[in-house]
């Protein structure tokens, strides 16, 4: 059966011109377009042109208007579309008709001095993002008609201090009011059977999970006996909460859930728990220590564990019993201790890794500023990426003769670091110098480097040579390497390597693999996602 493809093309939408405004017919109706950019003060937007009603705001049309004080939109249109009202900075006022169902994406993006919104009843959906970053934004009245308020609908409006969510919403996204960090309170209106608010705090109607609590809460809270899980990004900058007492039987604790809570000092985590997702307390710079129950069987994915980013965190504890992980020195390990976890920001003085443990994950140790030494047992085969980032204080590190692979960044910003040894089973193929060369440098200083080994230096650096420079082959680049050449180099690839190239015959590109940060040297046929189809596809 052979495949027959039809290409329709439809009549063009030419644009006209009305004053000011730019404007397509669109069947019996008319869509804004344009407005220039240059006008200034109020501006009323006619509700027909040409005995055609106005009906739609399009994508654009007033973005970037940045004289505009007051917008009246007439009753008739349905729509404001895409950015239809982006980055509007003088805006202050805006009258929006009754007959109007859809705020699209963005429509209001950037307006900081947009003070209030009063939405009339018929709007049924809040895009996402429509009235992000409007800084000024101090009341908001959303109709009871809306249904559905979106990702990010008023991140960053830091003027709002409270919101009432209408009786009809069933679709509030959990980072519709990320970034408010002047509310106060949450309120739902009665006969909503979707979401319950106690305390200012929003809750589902059952109130088994809390989904936010505003950013504003001050001192300790309690949560209620009932809920099981705390939704990704509930307490976000929650900045002046000290203190969260968890209820015995709450399982779940979502992403970011905690992210900047920088004032809280402790927390109880109940052992009901079982999973604490990415991030959930990053940014908890006042948390020093936190003990993980026995039923934990998650901490979030490799490079965002749960606990990243706790500047102040000195120990993470494991109850005895937990099959998932284990602690040694206050450093997070797996269960049988072949794995490094993460080590907490602001542990001190020297560390031994067990000798048991052949796997340092991604990042493992970065951001310890405070650790001055650490010693790698025999049998790890691998420094992965950013594993050391930023250990300002480290001075030594003892690399075993089993390593034979640095990921990118491995030492990066170690500005103490006076001496690493490099193990011979290392195999170079290109070192790349950001600044001017060394003013010596060892004839071993790359030993167990490979035959094509190559050094790469920015143009215009001092004392480096070429074709050759002092032992090796070294060429000139006219800007720093990509992130997707520094990855080539690290997975001993040539720079000028084309990355739609297969190099292994497996059916996988180099590209491919870059994207989804696999190892280019292994067998890759099976390690890619398989996509889902429906069975009539």
């Amino acid at each position: 059966m052979g495949l027959v493809l039809f290409y329709l093309s439809a009549a063009p939408l030419l644009a006209d011109q009305f004053g000011l405004f730019t404007y397509r017919v669109v069947g019996d109706t008319v869509e804004i377009t344009d407005y220039p950019t240059t006008e200034v003060g109020g501006v009323d937007i006619p509700a027909e042109i040409d005995g055609k009603p106005v009906t739609s705001i399009g994508e654009y049309a007033f973005a970037g208007c940045d004289g505009l004080t007051s917008i009246t939109v007439p009753e008739g249109v349905t729509i404001l579309n895409f950015r239809a009202f982006r980055n509007c900075p003088s805006l202050i006022t805006i009258s929006l008709p009754s007959s109007l169902d859809v705020i699209g994406e963005e429509a209001f993006f950037g307006c900081v001095e947009l003070i209030s919104v009063r939405i009339l009843g018929g709007v049924t959906t809040i895009g996402r993002y429509a009235f992000s970053d409007c800084h000024d934004l101090a009341s908001v009245t959303i109709p009871s008609s809306v249904t559905s308020i979106s990702n990010y609908a008023f991140r960053n409006c830091i003027a709002l201090v409270s919101i009432t969510i209408p009786s009809n919403v069933t679709t509030l996204s959990y980072s519709a009011f990320r970034g408010c960090s002047g509310m106060e309170s949450f309120f739902v209106e009665a006969g909503n059977l979707q979401f319950a608010s106690a305390e200012g705090v929003l809750f589902d109607s059952v109130r088994n999970w809390l989904v936010q609590c505003p950013a504003r809460k001050v001192g300790a809270y309690a949560i209620a006996a009932n809920v099981t899980t705390i939704s990704t990004e509930a307490f976000y900058g929650c900045s002046e909460l000290t203190s969260v007492a968890m209820p015995e039987g709450l399982i779940g604790i979502g992403t970011e859930a905690f992210y900047g809570c920088t004032g809280l000092t402790s927390v109880n985590i109940p052992s009901s728990v079982k999973s604490i997702n990415s991030g959930a307390f990053y940014g908890c710079s006042g948390l020093t220590s936190v003990n993980i129950p026995a039923n934990v069987s998650y901490l979030g994915s490799t490079g965002y564990q749960a606990f990243s980013g706790c500047s102040g965190l000195m120990a993470i504890d494991v109850e005895m019993g937990n099959v998932q992980f284990s602690s040694v020195g206050g450093v997070l390990l797996n269960a049988a201790q072949t794995a490094v976890i993460l080590c907490p920001e602001h542990k001190d003085g020297g560390f031994a890794i067990p000798s048991s443990v052949t796997i340092i994950n991604d990042g493992a140790f970065a951001d310890c500023i405070r650790l001055t030494s650490v010693t790698i047992p025999e049998g790890v085969p691998r420094i992965g990426t950013g594993t050391f980032v930023s250990c300002s204080a480290l001075t030594s590190v003892t690399i075993p003769s089993s390593v034979t692979y640095f990921g990118d960044g491995a030492f990066a910003g170690c500005g103490a670091l006076t001496s690493v040894t490099i193990p011979a089973g290392v195999t170079y193929l290109a070192a790349v110098f950001l600044g001017d060369a060394p003013s010596s440098v060892s004839s071993t200083a790359f030993a167990g480097s490979a035959q094509e080994f190559t050094i790469y230096y920015l143009s215009g650096s001092a004392g480096f040579a070429t074709p050759k420079w002092h032992f090796w082959a070294a060429f000139p680049l006219d800007e720093a390497p990509s992130p997707s050449q520094t990855w080539l180099l690290g997975h001993g690839y040539p720079l000028d390597t084309d990355l739609g190239s297969d190099p292994n015959g497996n059916g996988v590109r180099l590209l491919m693999a870059y994207a989804l940060n696999l190892d280019p040297n292994q067998n890759l046929s099976g390690s890619l996602p398989v996509p889902i189809t429906s069975a009539d596809s």
